[in-house]
């Protein structure tokens, strides 16, 4: 949102940088006076509706169906919920350097479903998709990209010119960017032994987003520069996503092979740090996780390893067909080979039925309190009753229902 007061620095930013390119104030003013209208506007639809936000809508996420006016005009794949089977799926999920990963792609039936007034002054300016002013596209896009460049503030701004003479400027959260190197007359500067923050405060750096990149002409490698690009990327390798990027020498093996181990590494069980203030409904914690003997950079930056270190022996035992059997040694897997330990989410939610048939189950192990709760540092066997539900009928006669996990 672009509105002084409640916005962020980038934006408050942004109000003056309007103003000092020669827009009337009272436009900017107009411009923040309608943002806060639309903002109560939409603050009094989700008070008035919160039954549909705090149900409706949060089962759309969910699900990833979206219900449409009519019934059976339903939309799907709109929104994905963010995958959490180990850690370094979820930073899989929020991290792509290139948007996209074109080794990290579903299989089976989600295949290709789940994947950035005169002549000088006739250019409409849009910020955020609303209209604010007609100016000049060289004042604003020159002065707009020195600043993106200084990294002192738009690091995230989306500035871009399209072929209806519109001037777009884009604000808003949740876009993708990704950093690339800027070309000057058809060279990068040196920049060895300097960090990231070191290369985008000196000007090298440049964040871009989807719409922006449609007007670079980006260069794949550093020997490919020529006078007309205006990017290069970091490292041609960039194009990958995280567990493309884990994969040891991945330029020696075929691509169907570089998927695959892309997908089901996700499902890899990890050796997750913060398993004491969070839990993820049905996660699976590796016990002995070891770094693996064959790396690669990024793995070695992110220092999360889901694997165990095995000598196999490769037998062909005369021919006999034994392409896909295993045979384990008892002793390694006696001393803690692949041991792992599984967490389940249970969820409970209190409701009031009336005139409900109840079954009684015979009486367990309690090792809860009088309010139906277990208590803290207790230990659980199979066959104890971890939560209880008292559930009172209109009935002659009381009758208590318990629940039994």
């Amino acid at each position: 949102m672009f509105t002084p007061g409640t916005c962020n620095k980038q934006e408050m930013d942004l109000s003056r940088f309007i103003e000092s390119i020669g827009i009337d104030s009272g436009i900017v003013k107009l411009y923040d006076i309608m943002m806060l209208y639309i903002i109560d506007l939409i603050k009094n639809i989700i008070v008035d509706n919160s039954k549909i936000f705090n149900n409706d809508i949060q089962s759309n996420f969910k699900t990833s169906i979206w219900e449409g006016y009519t019934q059976g005009d339903n939309k799907r794949t709109i929104s994905q919920v963010l995958s959490s089977k180990s850690t370094l799926d979820s930073l899989s999920h929020v991290r792509r350097l290139r948007y996209i990963c074109p080794c990290e792609i579903l299989e089976g039936p989600d295949i290709s479903v789940v994947k950035y007034l005169s002549s000088t002054w006739n250019d409409a300016l849009f910020i955020n998709g609303l209209f604010v002013t007609r100016t000049s596209k060289e004042s604003v896009l020159r002065s707009l990209k020195a600043y993106k460049r200084k990294g002192e503030a738009f690091m995230f701004v989306s500035v871009y010119y399209s072929s209806d003479k519109k001037i777009h400027i884009q604000t808003t959260r949740s876009r993708y960017n990704r950093p690339l190197l800027i070309c000057t007359n058809g060279s990068t500067p040196v920049y060895s032994n300097t960090t990231v923050d070191d290369i985008h405060k000196a000007g090298m750096l440049e964040m871009i987003d989807a719409t922006e990149q449609m007007q670079c002409f980006i260069a794949t490698t550093h020997d490919s520069i020529c006078n007309q690009h205006t990017h290069v990327e970091i490292h041609p390798s960039f194009m990958f996503g995280l567990f493309a990027s884990m994969t040891p020498y991945a330029n020696f093996n075929q691509s169907s092979r570089i998927v695959f181990q892309s997908a089901m590494s996700k499902q890899a069980m990890p050796l997750t740090l913060h398993i004491m203030t969070s839990i993820v409904s049905d996660s699976k914690i590796l016990t002995y996780a070891q770094k693996p003997k064959c790396t690669t950079i990024i793995s070695n930056t992110i220092k999360e390893y889901n694997r165990v270190n095995v000598v196999i022996a490769v037998l062909s035992y005369f021919g006999y067909n034994q392409e896909d059997s295993l045979l384990f040694n008892k002793s390694s897997i006696g001393r803690g080979l692949f041991s792992s330990i599984k967490y389940e989410v249970v969820e409970i939610i209190e409701n009031k039925f009336m005139n409900e048939t109840l079954v009684y189950i015979p009486d367990g192990d309690f090792l809860h309190e009088n309010d139906g709760i277990v208590l803290i540092g207790q230990q659980v066997k199979d066959g104890d009753t971890i939560a209880a539900k008292l559930v009172i009928t209109e009935k002659k006669h009381t009758c208590w229902q318990l629940m039994f996990l």
